[in-house]
């Protein structure tokens, strides 16, 4: 796991690139804090992140708070990348601004590679307020099934061999 924003470094810092390929080697996945929200530096962002992908376009990895502040721009790296998810945690709560910029198309659309809770799904608010914002959006079954049970045991599948 990496918090780029509190321990200040890049993700395309050249430094880590044996871990980034141990971590390929060994078959894991690594959680990244990315993105700009809900405070921001010089370290998180889509762009910084896209340098990473540039450089290890197959790295496994799971975006954090679904890219937080840009959730659009996260979700849009999804087709090029096979091995990126995108994490609910601590994103749909009645205080986030995530529905203002991306649709329940977007979410239905993406539903193979979001997973709900590989970063804890929140520290300050209950886990059930995320769970019913999520179920008032009217999604589907199959958007459901996927992010609170069937993408997160595929990657548990994935990476336990």
């Amino acid at each position: 796991k990496l918090q780029l924003l509190v321990q200040r470094f890049y993700p395309q810092d050249k430094r880590l690139f044996p871990l980034y390929e141990m971590v390929m080697d060994k078959g894991k996945r690594m959680l990244f804090h990315v993105g700009t929200g809900p405070v921001g530096n010089e370290f998180v962002g889509i762009e910084n992140f896209r340098k990473l992908l540039d450089r290890y376009p197959e790295l496994p990895a799971n975006v954090a708070h679904l890219g937080g502040y840009e959730y659009k721009e996260f979700m849009d790296l999804l087709n090029d990348h096979p091995n990126l998810y995108l994490d609910t945690a601590f994103t749909f709560l009645p205080i986030s601004p995530v529905m203002s910029s991306i649709s329940t198309k977007d979410l239905e659309d993406s539903m193979h590679r979001i997973v709900y809770g590989s970063d804890f799904p929140n520290l300050i608010f209950p886990r059930e307020e995320e769970m019913e914002f999520l179920l008032r959006l009217g999604l589907s079954d199959d958007f459901y099934s996927k992010v609170f049970w069937e993408n997160g045991m595929r990657l548990i599948e994935i990476h336990s061999g």
